[in-house]
């Protein structure tokens, strides 16, 4: 807000209040943590005029930016050259994508992704004044055509949009879908302005997730590497291979492939982790040729602990020359009676579990 005005940049009276309207977020169960958490970070909306207004009273207000939102809200739409050119409005910091606000009163403190309500969010007609369908952007024919294509530049204005885009693919029915020409260009300029590392890495986790869940999550990561999207959360993206029907088995083959230097940077669930641990316990077992390192490989495995776990990730393709030999092991490491642990105290527990293990295995070992 602010007690002056400037016409020159269509700020035409002071402002004190801005008016607001609060609505409440969608909540879930946190995967690391099990919280009830918000889907998404907290999250405010301006409409142009909001913007103009709230910009002027930070003292942010530009020039250039000013005009920028006058072209808006006159439903002009602005050319990704203008955007992205060598003297556009993300070079001179003109843009209007998302900001990060902050609220504190001394006892409520919030940080807050804000957008702006631009008419390519807000209105997509499709009937006239005389009620007849319209298609303003030619979407019926693209969807014949099996094409992707963005109707407006404020695409670009979320780079949130591109890992959406990637997902897309990801689904039965759109698999085959190919990007527009002026789309993916639009999805490279994206990736060289490095707008993506203003994203939370919560929200390209979600992103990750919901293609790892989908039937055709290999398209996901294959439309990053085409469109150079991998900077700065799929860094370690080299090569792309897709095993197994649930999201962790899909992560722990993408991990497997690129040496375990995937997406380091993503809040990765505790699920995904303990399968990623469990399954380097037994590539360690496979490798190893001395006796005792395979009992203590064996025993920090657990098999009984995690028997539900290790046979589903032995139904992966990598495992499946060693699947016999590896159920063995679990058959016998079953069949032992571990009650009798309760006999002993302290070290003997040791050394007691090591002789069972021994005695069960040697056979096999």
């Amino acid at each position: 807000a602010s007690v002056i005005s400037d016409p020159t940049l269509g700020v035409m009276h002071p402002n004190e209040n801005l008016s607001a309207f609060v609505f409440e977020e969608p909540r879930s169960e946190s995967s690391l943590t099990g919280e009830s958490i918000d889907e998404a970070d907290a999250q405010a909306y301006y409409t142009l005029k909001g913007l103009r207004y709230s910009e002027f009273g930070f003292g942010r207000l530009t020039k250039m930016q000013a005009a920028l939102i006058t072209r808006l809200e006159q439903g002009e739409d602005i050319p990704s050259s203008e955007i992205y050119g060598p003297n556009g409005f993300v070079s001179n910091g003109s843009m209007i994508n998302s900001r990060k606000l902050v609220y504190a009163d001394g006892k409520t403190f919030i940080k807050m992704s804000t957008f702006v309500l631009t008419p390519a969010y807000t209105s997509n007609p499709v009937k006239d004044s005389d009620g007849n369908i319209t298609d303003p952007f030619g979407g019926k024919k693209d969807i014949q055509k099996k094409i992707f294509r963005h109707t407006s530049s404020a695409f670009a204005e979320d780079p949130l949009r591109a890992l959406r885009l990637a997902r897309f693919k990801t689904y039965a029915h759109l698999k085959d879908f190919e990007v527009a020409e002026e789309t993916s260009a639009l999805l490279r300029e994206i990736a060289i302005s490095d707008e993506l590392s203003s994203l939370s890495a919560d929200r390209v986790w979600m992103e990750t997730f919901k293609a790892l869940s989908s039937p055709y999550t290999e398209n996901f990561f294959e439309s990053l590497v085409e469109h150079g999207l991998l900077n700065p959360w799929f860094t370690g993206l080299e090569k792309i291979s897709i095993d197994g029907v649930t999201p962790e088995h899909k992560w722990i083959e993408m991990q497997r492939v690129n040496h375990f230097n995937l997406c380091s940077d993503l809040p990765i669930p505790k699920s995904f982790q303990k399968g990623i641990e469990l399954f380097k316990l037994i590539l360690s077992l496979i490798n190893c040729s001395e006796t005792k390192e395979k009992i203590v490989l064996i025993e920090s495995i657990n098999f009984p602990r995690n028997h539900e776990e290790l046979k589903e990730l032995l139904k992966l393709k990598i495992l499946q020359p060693y699947r016999k030999d590896l159920d063995k092991i679990s058959n016998a490491i079953m069949s032992i009676n571990f009650s009798q642990l309760a006999e002993f105290d302290g070290n003997a527990v040791s050394e007691k579990k090591q002789f069972l293990y021994h005695e069960a295995l040697k056979s096999i070992l």
